[in-house]
């Protein structure tokens, strides 16, 4: 998600779009569960995913699917189906194993690889950036032709980097602040600082780690900003 602080206020500029949110918590648990989310439409994915489920949860999987109404805009269940679509994992034993897995993939290329192709950094060529099955999509077709898995994961970082980037200067932001889980990630984190240039100034988590146990923090920080009228000595 990407959030605006202009004038004392907060506003929520974009996100992630939407896609469909099935089985409660089992889906944060189960990376298979994200990739047939977001590959519900392209057919070109049921060799990947039919033989990761049974007849009767493919079934039914997809009966819900037909009828669902909720919706997520998680990037950490965006990075489930990546691991899934990859053969990383398809049932997770710990909250954020699949993304350190293909981020693991993604540093095993760039190692070898230090200077990224010139066609990954073409910013027209990113469309709706924030739409994930248009990613999920160029995954699928790129692991049915074959295309080494640690490339693929590489590539999808440097998308999400080139995101990012986009965002702000569409929004003329030159300064970002970088934190939620996804920033615990230090291929992403290494990929942004390299793409972003010059003219965008980063800021991460030092002291405290970006996930979501400091959300509670975040809220008494910005509570005691409000209250002191946004002081340089509030904190």
């Amino acid at each position: 998600e990407f959030f605006l602080f202009h004038e004392k206020q907060f506003t929520r500029i974009n996100h992630v779009e939407y896609f469909n949110w099935i089985v409660g918590d089992k889906m944060a648990r189960e990376p298979r569960l994200s990739a047939l989310s977001l590959c519900y439409d392209n057919k070109e994915s049921e060799k990947i995913l039919r033989p990761k489920f049974s007849t009767i949860e493919w079934n039914n999987y997809h009966q819900l699917l037909s009828n669902n109404q909720l919706k997520t805009s998680s990037m950490g269940r965006v990075f489930d189906a990546v691991a899934s679509l990859l053969g990383v994992t398809d049932i997770s034993s710990f909250e954020g194993e699949a993304a350190m897995m293909v981020s693991e993939l993604a540093l095993n290329y760039l190692k070898k690889n230090p200077q990224l192709p010139t066609a990954w950094l073409r910013d027209n060529e990113l469309q709706n950036n924030l739409n994930p099955k248009l990613i999920i999509d160029q995954i699928i077709n790129a692991v049915n032709q074959g295309t080494d898995k640690s490339e693929i994961a590489a590539w999808f970082h440097v998308r999400l980097a080139l995101m990012i980037k986009k965002v702000a200067n569409e929004n003329h932001c030159n300064k970002v602040c970088c934190s939620g889980g996804v920033f615990q990630n230090e291929v992403l984190i290494d990929l942004l600082a390299a793409i972003s240039g010059e003219n965008i100034t980063l800021y991460y988590n030092k002291d405290l780690p970006p996930n979501d146990e400091n959300i509670s923090f975040g809220q008494l920080a910005w509570f005691i900003m409000y209250q002191k009228n946004f002081s340089s000595s509030a904190l």
